[in-house]
């Protein structure tokens, strides 16, 4: 018999940690949810117990680095060992430069960067212990073509993926992939405000900077969640050890370097 494996979800509470949560609990892995929204993660974790899954809420704030690495201690205690790390957490509008205050950089780091690599350094030392880890990042293609009026978004972003990159080198024969994917264009709650704003900033109505995004890709359409899975199912289930390092995009055929 398959024992059943173990995922921590970080930054669980929005649409795509909602969406990844259920499909790993569908897989039969136990998932272990945490953000800052106890009772959002709560509310998932019943539906997936209700289905047959195996799920537990927790509350976390990324941005303190002793509530990050007490949390991966307690996850590894009651819960290990731990397979899979996905981090979700994200947070930055669109804000000119001139606008961009120190307190708002600070956070914008902290949330989509630091917090994953403070995740990271603490659950590898698990990983390695069973000799097998596969961590997961998400960042944007703005990691790696800067977008204006994000640039705390798109700086942090990069961070994330050179992180994995640089991590990989590190881990690898120890059986630990850490890998980032780019999405564009996905259709969520966080991104529709996103557009909105950014819009704004170009002189554009919200229709006007929609229609220039889908010109920008071959597929004609913005992602949906359905578009993550089969990625986020091989870098966790049908990869070796050699898929390690990288940086995947989801982009519909929008060139990014």
């Amino acid at each position: 018999m398959v024992s059943k494996k173990t995922a921590i979800i970080i930054g669980s509470s929005g649409e795509i940690g909602n969406f990844i949560s259920q499909k790993l609990a569908y897989n039969n892995v136990r998932v272990i949810l945490a953000s800052r929204n106890y009772e959002v993660n709560s509310r998932i974790v019943s539906e997936i117990k209700n289905k047959g899954g195996e799920g537990y809420p927790y509350k976390l704030d990324v941005t303190i680095p002793e509530d990050v690495f007490s949390f991966i201690d307690d996850v590894g205690i009651k819960h290990g060992p731990v397979h899979f790390l996905i981090y979700l957490s994200g947070t930055g509008l669109p804000k000119p430069l001139s606008d961009t205050s120190v307190e708002y950089l600070d956070n914008v780091v902290d949330v989509n960067f630091k917090g994953f690599f403070l995740a990271v350094q603490r659950i590898i030392p698990l990983m390695k212990k069973n000799n097998f880890g596969r961590i997961v990042g998400f960042a944007s293609p703005a990691g790696k073509k800067g977008l204006g009026f994000a640039s705390a978004y798109s700086a942090s972003k990069a961070a994330l993926i050179n992180f994995c990159q640089s991590v990989s080198l590190e881990i690898a024969h120890h059986n630990i992939t850490i890998n980032s994917i780019c999405p564009k264009g996905l259709q969520t709650s966080f991104s529709k405000k996103a557009w909105t704003m950014l819009a704004t900033y170009k002189g554009l109505t919200y229709e006007e900077l929609l229609k220039n995004k889908l010109d920008e890709v071959g597929i004609q359409r913005r992602l949906d969640l359905e578009d993550l899975w089969p990625v986020v199912d091989m870098l966790l289930f049908r990869s070796s050890n050699a898929l390690t390092g990288q940086s995947i995009n989801i982009c519909g055929s929008y060139e990014v370097r």
